[in-house]
């Protein structure tokens, strides 16, 4: 009888031990969450990314929370996304359209070099920027065109994953373009800001550009994939050192891994603006026409191409 209750002890025990252990990580977890440090109060950084979210849930009326950027990380670490393609076409050689990792470059790096002995291209992408909308010293270092945008985008992922269900393609695709176009609709009267977006939009849009040339170049014109690659190393290698952001995102070795990684976001990009611009660049109407879509690419394809072929027969 003695050696069953103290068994029982011991797992009662032992439960209370897990369940601290719970709330213990909840804290931890909800206050890296909604904590702001003190020293934000003087942000510009801060201030420029609180103003993105009230212009997005007041004037564009997206659904976002109310702690959108506004908690601190739980440390400076970035996200790590890995992404496989086969060397001889843009075909994922993973099931999904990519793995994530903690930050552990012992890892990464054996997982890497296995997928590229099996002969496999191989992108490790690290982002700071991500829908869990949370900041750090890293994100804060930014510019203010790179904030922006970044702020949009991923208040964008978060009025997609509250209102519709969309293919992955399309929705990076979707923030990209609300990226860019909403930094310039809360700037339209600050022409000085606006003109530093502009060349901001300008440089994604000439990647975006020679991304979709390269994609082509691959599926269509092989033979000229390989210097259609040079150019786009050469376009990446040139950005700015203040252009963190962009530094970030798109110096990498330009394999197919890099073209399936930036494919979701550069495919549809200039369709999606095309049809934004037809629509007066109104926001409400284009998200009342994003929320109708289905959830397949071809169809949201031959979708915009009838609405868009509508439009520019009303002009």
């Amino acid at each position: 009888m003695r050696f069953n209750l103290t068994n029982q002890t011991f797992h009662n025990i032992s439960n209370m031990r897990i369940i601290l252990s719970i709330i213990i990580i909840s804290i931890k977890v909800y206050l890296g969450w909604s904590q702001v440090r003190p020293e934000l109060i003087d942000s510009s950084g801060y201030k420029l990314l609180q103003k993105v979210g009230s212009y997005a849930k007041d004037s564009l009326n997206w659904k976002i929370h109310s702690n959108f950027y506004k908690g601190w990380a739980i440390d400076e670490n970035p996200n790590i996304y890995f992404y496989v393609s086969k060397k001889d076409s843009l075909k994922s050689g993973i099931s999904s359209n990519y793995l994530t990792f903690p930050l552990d470059e012992e890892k990464i790096l054996i997982k890497k070099t296995e997928f590229e002995n099996m002969g496999f291209d191989v992108m490790v992408y690290k982002t700071y920027g991500t829908s869990g909308v949370r900041l750090s010293n890293h994100l804060l270092s930014y510019n203010n065109e790179s904030l922006m945008f970044l702020g949009f985008h991923e208040a964008t992922h978060l009025q997609i994953s509250s209102s519709v269900n969309l293919p992955y393609i399309y929705i990076e695709a979707i923030c990209d373009l609300m990226g860019t176009q909403a930094s310039l609709a809360l700037n339209k009267y600050n022409p000085e800001n606006s003109n530093k977006i502009i060349l901001f939009n300008n440089k994604l849009e000439s990647i975006t550009t020679q991304i979709n040339n390269c994609v082509f170049a691959s599926e269509n014109m092989k033979s000229y994939k390989d210097d259609c690659k040079k150019v786009l190393y050469n376009m990446v290698s040139s950005i700015d050192e203040n252009e963190k952001f962009l530094k970030e995102r798109y110096q990498y070795v330009i394999n197919n891994a890099y073209l399936i990684r930036n494919l979701s976001y550069t495919k549809y990009y200039y369709k999606l603006k095309k049809l934004f611009e037809l629509q007066n660049k109104d926001f409400d109407v284009f998200w009342k026409f994003i929320l109708k879509l289905p959830y397949s690419e071809k169809l949201i394809n031959d979708i915009l191409e009838k609405e868009i072929f509508l439009l520019e027969t009303l002009k």
